[in-house]
């Protein structure tokens, strides 16, 4: 509460007026050329002397230590000595005085009125240099007989008795500007103001203090404003690019005063001036693209209250490609405002889209999940779209029916299946269309730098570009979000364009906390941490490790049980006596000692467990989970859990689930310094995960988590061949193994990679897992689809070393000899010889498929990792990789980007070599497949049975090695699955690179010998795998 004493204008310091007859009823805002130089003179010598004359006195009998008058040439100086000094001066160019002020800086002031007054809000300079000097001193503030008045000053003046005041009750500081200006119209018959949110500011203080006529007038004012200032922000510049210098149009400034507007029913006026507003706010818009794709426009609209973005939504001018895109321009709002409205405004908004002019995307598909969200969850930001879902099947039938079909369904009631369309908001059935916003083409400008573009694809193959004054590296075009990009897979080969289409995240809505009152929530939330009204203290204490400690709750003075936080412990653990209210310390200490606060002991396993307690303690207060990673809502969620704080377990695992869909960058990876997904981080925490059985809202975090996972890694070969994905993989639990190995949409190029990647996971994991996990996780291989490699050689191995050795790592598959003879026949039988294997009984050599894993024989197959064109690894070999060449006669060539410079396919391990043998003129290359080390796990018998019996049918493969100038064709040599070697030897072309005779050891010799070869210093060339036929 705030209040205001009534005080006459005139001071000790007297205004100096120009010409008597000038009075309160003329425009106080003259402008400066309005004073002729000599009428500024006088008037300004006569205030200044004025001033000298009053101040001197004043300072001489105030006994300012160090203080003094200094006028001379128009400049007067008021020192206060330590408080400061005052200049005042004038400026005769601009006709105006100026002020530099010790307490509120620099001022300018203009003539106006018979007064020297700030152009901005009017204060004026005598007055403001009263108060000021004053509030330093001390004196005129709190002697109101000081203000007398005399001209001789106050000191001559016997003291008189105060003057009534007048008090007036405002709710803060901020008011008393508005309550002051309505109070002047009441002498003025003026409302000065600048601004549209000045005036109603005025119009409220003078309706709550009853001024005739000031609340008419201050929404005249409003409505000049509005007219005159409409162009301070055309929409056609604010589309243009998102400057935030520039000035927001009135109709906006408007709209973003929503709480100071008066009841529209009740104030005639104003409701015409509401109307008046809408359609230049429509037109600053000017449609659906424009706010969509332009971050000003976007911003402004999410700031628009209710009425504001209904307007637009009511309107046939607002213009749109697509009654789509507006469905997503609503959604957008609510994304930002859902927490600000109730049921009753959701609907008003609804109810004036156009539903039935959508586009079948939206008919289809996204307004059915919307209706579906809203059921499941109609008082929650997913659900933000009041439809049924058999509405929603009736909109998308009436949207393609006749005529004569629209009139029989509007004829027609309701049901379970068809929502009736006479029940319908107005403005679902409106088949009026909306301005066309694309009468003519619309461009979206956008580019990719050089750097940008060698960056990028020195680690992967895909670049988005960065679009011109959009918000996003993405077009929202009819309620979708396209996002172009340039693919460059083949490097040796021409660079693709793509456009990936997508649902915008502000469809699928935001978590929201609790309702309630929010004056209440705000005053509780205000509460957490305080010790000023405080009836208890908590403290965290570390549960006691040894069995003869004392029992959990006591505590001595000699051995401190808690090592909580230094600041948890001084906020909730300190005696509220020390944090007393007083600024000075000592009379804080001689404050007698009071009674501590009863303490509220919570026994945690550690210090670190301490913030996520004190957030789940924070929660009973403001309802809120403050958590900024996954990580931490779980640990949150399992302090709540523990300390059974009611709804916060909740509300941390929709936490968890806002961050998994929303914050696909959250947390960062483990040395690498780059983010790691939402999804990885969810799966790193399997320690801190409830049990899913027992609590069903965690069970579908984790059910909408597995596709996420597996989009993440993608395919086998990705995980396989490259380091990051590769480690990612070995650090997942077994339930994120499980989520890939399950998953049709895990890609792979052959089940053998599927099996490489359990295999090494479990060289990791082994020791971590028990007989039951690695049978449940082998449980999930389809390996009658793995290669003739793997059926003929590897897996019968692989049975052998789990028959000798079922419990060491090198019997991690759980595969008997008989169950791999029935595996290698299956693999090859007929259809009507598999329906006869499933009906057999076990034998000694050959286990029946009914009593095995029914994934084993599993024929459906997972997603086919390679594109039609392949997908390629490169490599290069400078001049100094190519004289260890001459001097070795082999060289392992590296391909960029894989995790051990070899390649991994159809779960082997593929390295290239160099050969060339003294004195020849042509260079070899060749392939050699070896055993992956995930596959041994220490088990060097494999190694040995291999290299004597097994045998490796190659991949379909093709290898391009470039060569100088623009006219020669690149050598291409290439494999299929005809093709096979014994493990331990090669297969290649002995003789694809023919060299330059004659040849020194040094680097100028091997640059000539394979001058025909070298592009930019280096031998330059890819393996790319092929995809089966």
């Amino acid at each position: 509460m705030v209040g205001i004493a009534m005080m006459p204008a005139l001071g000790v310091l007297q205004p100096h007026q120009l010409n008597a007859a000038r009075g309160f009823s003329e425009d106080l805002r003259v402008v400066t050329s309005s004073l002729t130089e000599n009428e500024y003179h006088r008037v300004a010598d006569e205030t200044m002397e004025h001033m000298v004359e009053k101040l001197e006195a004043y300072v001489e009998e105030s006994d300012v230590d160090g203080g003094d008058v200094e006028y001379s040439q128009g400049v007067l100086t008021v020192k206060l000595g330590d408080k400061g000094t005052f200049v005042v001066n004038k400026q005769t160019p601009n006709r105006q005085i100026w002020l530099s002020s010790p307490v509120s800086g620099p001022f300018r002031f203009d003539y106006e009125g018979g007064r020297w007054r700030y152009s901005r809000d009017h204060r004026d300079l005598l007055l403001q240099l009263q108060q000021e000097i004053g509030g330093l001193l001390d004196r005129w503030a709190s002697e109101p007989g000081a203000s007398g008045g005399g001209s001789n000053g106050a000191a001559a003046v016997p003291a008189s008795p105060p003057l009534p005041e007048l008090r007036v009750s405002l709710g803060s500081e901020e008011e008393v500007p508005a309550a002051r200006a309505a109070i002047q119209f009441a002498y003025t018959g003026r409302v000065e103001v600048d601004s549209i949110r000045e005036a109603l500011q005025v119009r409220q203080q003078a309706a709550y203090l009853q001024i005739e006529g000031c609340a008419e007038a201050c929404l005249a004012a409003v409505g000049h404003l509005l007219v005159a200032g409409g162009d301070s922000g055309s929409s056609s510049g604010s589309r243009s690019g998102s400057g935030s210098g520039s000035s927001k149009p009135a109709v906006l400034e408007l709209y973003c005063c929503r709480q100071l507007w008066p009841d529209a029913d009740e104030e005639p006026a104003f409701a015409a001036m509401l109307k008046e507003s809408k359609p230049r706010l429509v037109a600053h818009f000017g449609d659906a693209l424009a706010v969509l794709n332009n971050e000003q426009l976007y911003q402004q609209m999410r700031a628009l209250p209710a009425e504001g973005l209904e307007a637009l939504l009511e309107s046939n001018d607002f213009g749109t490609d697509s009654e789509s895109s507006v469905v997503l321009v609503l959604a957008e709002w609510m994304e930002a405002n859902y927490n600000n409205t109730n049921a009753d405004t959701r609907r008003r908004l609804c109810g004036l889209l156009r539903l039935t002019q959508c586009s079948r995307a939206y008919l289809c598909w996204v307004l059915p999940a919307l209706a579906a969200d809203h059921e499941r969850s109609p008082d929650t930001p997913a659900g933000w779209f009041p439809a049924k879902p058999a509405e929603v099947v009736c909109l998308s039938t009436y949207s393609t029916a006749t005529e004569k079909e629209r009139k029989a369904m509007a004829d027609m009631g309701s049901s379970t299946v068809f929502g009736g369309v006479s029940c319908w908001p107005p403005g679902w059935a409106n088949t009026k269309a909306r301005r066309q916003c694309l009468s003519s083409n619309r461009s979206f400008r956008f580019s990719i730098r050089q750097q940008e573009l060698e960056a990028t694809f020195r680690e992967s193959d895909r670049v988005y570009p960065a679009f011109d004054n959009a918000r996003a590296s993405s077009v929202f075009v009819q309620g979708l979000q396209l996002s172009p990009y340039v693919s460059w897979t083949d490097r040796s080969g021409p660079a693709d364009f793509f456009i990936e289409f997508d649902l915008p995240d502000a469809i699928y809505g935001q978590p929201t906390p609790k309702a309630g009152n929010p004056r209440v929530s705000a005053a509780l939330a205000g509460l957490f941490g305080q010790t000023t009204r405080a009836d208890c203290g908590v403290v965290f204490v570390l549960e006691r490790k040894s069995a003869a400690a004392a029992p959990a709750g006591a505590s001595t003075d000699s051995d401190s049980e808690s090592e909580a936080a230094p600041e948890e412990l001084d906020r909730w653990a300190s005696e509220p006596g020390a944090s007393g209210g007083g600024s000075n310390g000592a009379a804080a200490a001689a404050v007698p000692a009071t009674p501590p606060l009863p303490e509220l002991r919570v026994s945690l396993g550690s210090e670190e467990e301490v913030p996520a307690a004190r957030a789940a303690i924070q929660f009973a207060y403001t309802g809120r989970v403050e958590a900024g990673s996954i990580r931490e809502a779980l640990q949150v969620r399992q302090q709540a859990a523990y300390l059974q704080i009611e709804g916060c377990a909740e509300a941390c695992l929709a936490s968890v689930g806002h961050l998994l869909v929303a914050g696909g960058d959250i947390g960062s990876s483990s040395g690498s310094g780059s983010s790691k997904p939402a999804v990885l981080e969810l799966y790193c925490c399997r320690q801190l995960w409830p049990d899913a059985d027992e609590e069903p809202a965690f069970a579908a975090v984790l059910k909408e988590s597995k596709p996420r996972l597996v989009a993440h890694f993608g395919d086998a070969l990705a995980v396989l061949n490259n380091e990051q994905l590769y480690q990612q993989m070995r650090a997942l639990p077994m339930e994120g193994l499980e989520a890939l190995l399950e998953s049709n949409d895990f890609g792979t190029d052959s089940e053998s990679s599927v099996v490489l990647v359990l295999a090494e996971w479990m060289d990791k994991n082994y020791c971590s897992t028990d007989a039951d996990t690695r049978r449940r996780l082998c449980g999930l291989v389809r390996l009658a689809q793995c290669s003739r490699t793997f059926i003929s050689w590897i897996l019968p191995i692989l049975a052998a070393d789990h028959e000798r050795s079922p419990c060491e790592p090198k019997g991690w598959l759980p595969l008997s000899p008989a169950a791999s003879n029935t595996l290698r026949n299956y693999s090859t039988a007929t259809e009507v010889e598999r329906k006869i294997m499933n009906g057999m009984a076990p034998a000694k050599l050959f286990a029946a498929p009914q009593h095995l894993p029914s994934a084993w024989f599993d024929t459906t197959s997972r997603r086919q990792c390679l594109p039609f064109w392949g997908r390629s690894f490169y490599f290069s070999v400078c001049l100094s990789g190519l004289t260890r060449l001459q001097l070795q006669e082999e060289l392992e060539l590296d391909l960029h980007g894989t995790r051990l410079g070899c390649l991994f396919a159809h779960g082997l391990q593929w390295s290239l070599e160099l050969q060339w043998e003294e004195g020849s003129s042509a260079a070899g290359l060749f392939i050699y497949p070896q055993l992956p080390a995930g596959l041994r796990l220490g088990s060097w018998s494999m190694v040995a049975d291999l290299s004597h019996t097994g045998v490796a049918v190659f991949p379909g493969l093709r290898v391009s090695i470039r060569r100088t100038g623009l006219s020669q064709n690149a050598w291409q040599g290439a494999f299929d699955e005809s093709d096979c070697v014994r493990f331990a030897s090669g297969l290649g072309w002995p003789s694809c690179m023919q060299l330059q005779t004659g040849w020194r050891s040094d680097g100028v010799g091997v640059a000539a010998q394979w001058a025909d070869w070298l592009v930019a210093g280096k031998l330059t060339g890819s393996v790319t795998l092929l995809r089966r036929p």
